[in-house]
């Protein structure tokens, strides 16, 4: 018997035109059919103006095509259009009633347009062609797509500071108008010794380099999926001193140990200084000159959307707010044996011992110097970032226009030679501050190297896990400043010395080097 093959595809498509039915997976509000439709599906869609569970039963017949929903077990029968019989009340037993008041919480508007709760509005949603940021640009005639979804990254970094600062160097130690030589004198007295003598001396190279202390340096900031960012800095150095001794003190108990040559203290009495005027303070026994300074610092910077980038360098500018403070001291302590001798023929170092007879006291002489310079203001600078993750290098430039508050303090006592007729110890003190403005540039250079993933051991601590190595070199230099060797005017007892604003500048260096945390 031969079978026809075409028959049996011909009978499912008659079955399928002829013999289906309509079925509708979701009301059409939109849809208008009829109003003797003879099927409660295809009831015409003229909205209900107003919520049946908070109204209760309608109170009349509906219009034609009308339709009414249950809102829960125990309600009132669905109504239909009119000559339709009525459906059963709604039942759901397998959803509880709250899932059920929640089903039918959404409400239809007079317009015809379903009104849906906040969680289901498509803003702002996620959506797969949207990202946190993209960018195009262009890379040696190439164009690229930058497209980054990632959370913002937090960095965190913790740096031994090494820092050092210029001291005053080629400073005058004493009266400018007063004779830098060394003077020695050998005036007889009635008694047929030296009852006078007078040393002074131009200290021009005693703080002549940089002095380091070791202090801290920590930042914490974020980085935004457009490269932009924010950061906080802060430093702080050691206080650190340089110390300078002449002769030693209690060598007046022995007076070969006297040294003439100690550098003492030229002061200005309206004369132009020699035998038998007081613009000295001698200091035969021991002399002591110490400079210290200590300093600390924090910036807030905010990086802006680089301007220029490629795969492996950028360029962004900065702006921010900073403040700096910087505090020195000068402190010169000195003792003279008030005893009078000879000094022999060269090298005219030491007195000739059978020479050496009480003149005067002994007296100890002290002065101390003192600045606080406080600056803050506002700073503008570029960044640039060349390398990956793996190593990078940052270079930093920063200037600012600081508003500075500075305050000047000048102690002291036993100034002036004590040897001149009718000399009588003193002691002194001034305060001045003034408020004014000044420049400031910052220079800073860093590496970053992911190395603890090569370190056996340490690859498999999770402290290191997002860790790299940070080393660099800071450079600052300050503008109109006042420091404590430059105050001082050197006046002659009874007047003494006083203060003045002699400004100069400031040098600040610093090495870093520690350990950066990036999430």
């Amino acid at each position: 018997m031969r079978i026809q093959h075409w028959i049996l595809p011909a009978i499912g498509l008659m079955a399928t035109l002829f013999g289906g039915r309509h079925a509708s997976a979701q009301y059409d509000p939109t849809r208008v059919v009829p109003a003797d439709a003879p099927y409660i599906a295809n009831a015409p869609a003229t909205p209900f103006p107003y919520d049946a569970r908070a109204a209760g039963p309608h109170p009349g017949p509906f219009g034609p095509g009308q339709v009414m929903y249950a809102s829960g077990p125990g309600q009132p029968p669905m109504a239909v259009a009119p000559g339709q019989p009525p459906m059963p009340p709604a039942t759901l037993d397998f959803l509880p009633s709250e899932a059920i008041q929640t089903h039918h919480s959404i409400s239809v508007d007079p317009e015809g347009s379903a009104g849906m709760p906040p969680q289901f509005q498509p803003w702002p949603g996620i959506s797969p062609y949207d990202h946190r940021f993209q960018e195009h640009y262009s890379d040696r005639g190439l164009w690229f797509q930058n497209i980054n979804d990632e959370p913002d990254k937090v960095f965190f970094s913790v740096d031994a500071y090494v820092a050092s600062f210029r001291e005053p160097a080629q400073r005058l130690i004493g009266a400018p108008n007063i004779d830098p030589d060394p003077v020695i004198s050998n005036s007889p007295s009635s008694e047929g010794v030296i009852a006078w003598r007078s040393r002074f001396t131009r200290e021009e190279d005693t703080f002549n380099h940089f002095e380091s202390a070791v202090g801290l340096q920590m930042r914490l900031g974020v980085i935004g999926a457009d490269e932009s960012g924010i950061e906080l800095k802060g430093f702080w150095t050691g206080d650190f001193e340089d110390v300078n001794h002449f002769g030693a003190l209690g060598a007046g108990s022995n007076p070969a140990l006297l040294t003439v040559l100690n550098p003492g203290i030229a002061l200005d009495d309206g004369s132009d200084g020699g035998p038998g005027t007081n613009t000295n303070s001698v200091m035969d026994e021991f002399a002591e000159y110490t400079y210290g300074i200590q300093s600390a610092g924090a910036s807030l910077t905010r990086w802006v959307t680089p301007f220029v980038k490629q795969r492996s360098f950028l360029v962004r500018r900065t702006y921010g707010i900073r403040y700096m403070g910087i505090e020195e001291r000068f402190n010169v302590i000195g003792a003279d044996s008030g005893f009078g001798y000879l000094v022999p023929d060269p090298p005219f170092v030491h007195p000739d011992p059978t020479t050496v007879v009480p003149a005067v006291d002994r007296l100890q002489l002290t002065m101390l110097s003192t600045t606080t310079t406080h600056l803050v203001g506002p700073e503008i600078g570029i960044q640039f970032e060349v390398g990956g993750d793996t190593l990078s290098l940052t270079s930093e430039s920063k200037v600012g226009l600081m508003a500075n508050r500075e305050t000047m303090h000048l102690e002291g006592g036993g100034l002036g030679n004590h040897f001149f007729p009718g000399y009588t110890f003193t002691t002194f003190s001034r305060d001045r501050d003034h408020t004014h403005v000044s420049p400031l540039f910052e220079q800073s250079l860093n590496f970053d190297f992911q190395a603890f993933e090569y370190v056996p051991f340490l690859n498999r601590m999770s402290l290191f896990e997002h860790a790299s190595i940070r080393a660099g070199y800071t450079f600052i230099a300050v503008g109109q400043v006042v420091r404590p060797t430059d105050t001082i005017i050197y006046n002659a007892p009874p007047d003494n010395p006083g203060l003045t604003a002699r400004r100069t500048h400031v040098y600040h260096n610093a090495w870093n080097f520690g350990i950066e945390w990036t999430r």
